[in-house]
């Protein structure tokens, strides 16, 4: 079967993103989303197991007969089900390996070959570098929106099918938690949404943070800063960033956690008063002593999860969101396919080099980094550029290998303007690092 393989020429759609680990591994894919299915409806009948297997346990030792004939099947049942937990994440992992290795060569790889074709004024601009850094790697997380909806759609599963079992046992207290959930489920929402902000405000920040960390504990910039003794200049900058991008984003935290905390607690409390009401249920029969000790466990469980879990879901969810806006956006960046071409075979001779009355702006700009720019190189001959930061030397070399075609005047190459070189041809014939 053809390997698939991404389209980086195209915006992808949210719906679309869904579908991907269906088009690059759909065995697994399909495996996995059985899996989920499984996780959803497993704890809620385990719930019912339980119950069913205290109270035919309990009605065997009250009838004095000591027969636990009826139990058994009830406790096979809850043995199957435990089992099923610790047997499927060592199952998936041996088949994950393969996965990952399709999901890089069909994503990741040729992601590496469309950044390299991005017109080099993406990659000098600061907004633009910034975006690419986030996304140019994307596969992890584009594949991964279908499996946090796939995540949230099991939690919310599990506990609509344990809402469903209180409701059907005990209706007034089923009702009494529902709509003590509602204020939690708004409060986790709105938190998820305050903390991704958050993140996204500090985010050009937190990349100073790292920077300033790298220039002060890398061993490439430590002759540097011998040398020049900016170590501690930098540590201020480096103190200044950090503390306001921790103190940033922990307020907004603390705020949505004690909210949220608040939330929880009024949650446990009706929970609470809930099973409290339920006594007299038990005492009369209509619920039996197992369901009512198994709905103990759930009921806390549960308000516990819809406090805590619920908010990190929405995050990841809103997260996703982003991050496809922010690919769609990578995406329509400008790209020469030419630019990710091997070099040419063979390279012609070099003759001369001329630049005639070259003017040049960085895209986006109107200083004139360039500004009638001419002179001539010859083979046989050595040359070099001398002048002070900022005085146009890069740049000049950046127009000779066309990583700029947007200047003024003519760059003769051999005696040919440089934009009617093929780009295969002029790798061959030009090279420099940076």
């Amino acid at each position: 079967m053809k390997q698939y393989e991404f389209d980086f020429s195209k915006e992808l759609s949210y719906r679309r993103a869904l579908l991907l680990p269906f088009r690059i591994e759909p065995g697994y894919s399909a495996l996995l989303l059985a899996d989920n299915l499984v996780r959803l409806v497993l704890p809620p009948f385990g719930v019912l197991a339980a119950a069913r297997f205290i109270d035919l346990s309990i009605a065997a030792i009250s009838d004095g007969r000591g027969t636990f004939s009826e139990a058994i099947p009830w406790l096979l049942v809850l043995l199957a089900v435990r089992l099923y937990g610790y047997i499927e994440e060592p199952l998936l992992s041996v088949l994950r390996k393969k996965k990952e290795w399709k999901e890089w060569r069909a994503i990741d790889y040729p992601a590496v070959g469309a950044r390299a074709c991005l017109d080099v004024e993406h990659m000098e601009n600061s907004d633009t570098a910034d975006l690419v850094s986030r996304v140019s790697a994307p596969g992890a997380s584009l594949l991964g929106m279908f499996w946090n909806l796939a995540d949230f759609a099991v939690f919310a599963g599990q506990t609509v099918c344990y809402a469903a079992i209180l409701i059907v046992s005990a209706p007034v207290a089923g009702l009494l938690i529902l709509i003590s959930a509602v204020p939690v489920v708004l409060i986790a929402q709105k938190s998820a949404q305050a903390e991704y902000r958050a993140k996204q405000d500090m985010a050009e920040m937190e990349r100073l943070v790292w920077a300033y960390d790298g220039y002060l504990g890398g061993r490439d910039s430590a002759c540097e800063r011998a040398m020049f003794g900016y170590g501690e200049f930098l540590g201020g900058r480096f103190r200044q960033a950090f503390m306001t991008s921790r103190n940033y984003v922990l307020k907004t935290v603390i705020d949505w956690e004690l909210r949220k905390k608040g939330s929880g607690i009024m949650t446990t409390v009706l929970c609470a008063v809930s099973l409290f009401l339920l006594l007299p249920s038990v005492a009369s029969g209509r619920i039996g002593v197992g369901l009512y000790i198994s709905l103990l466990s759930v009921i806390f469980t549960l308000a516990q999860r819809v406090a805590s879990d619920l908010s990190s879901y929405f995050e990841r969810l809103s997260a996703d969101r982003e991050y496809l806006n922010e690919y769609n956006q990578y995406v329509s960046l400008s790209r020469n396919p030419a630019a990710a071409e091997p070099m040419g075979e063979t390279a012609p001779e070099f003759e001369s080099l001329e630049f005639k009355n070259v003017t040049f702006a960085y895209p986006g700009t109107d200083v004139q980094v360039l500004k009638g720019v001419s002179f001539r190189i010859e083979a046989g001959k050595r040359y070099s550029l001398i002048g002070i930061n900022g005085s146009g030397k890069s740049t000049i070399v950046k127009l000779i290998l066309r990583m700029y075609d947007g200047f003024g005047g003519e760059i003769l190459l051999n005696g040919r303007s440089v934009r009617d070189w093929d780009i295969r041809e002029l790798k061959a014939e030009v090279s420099a690092v940076f």
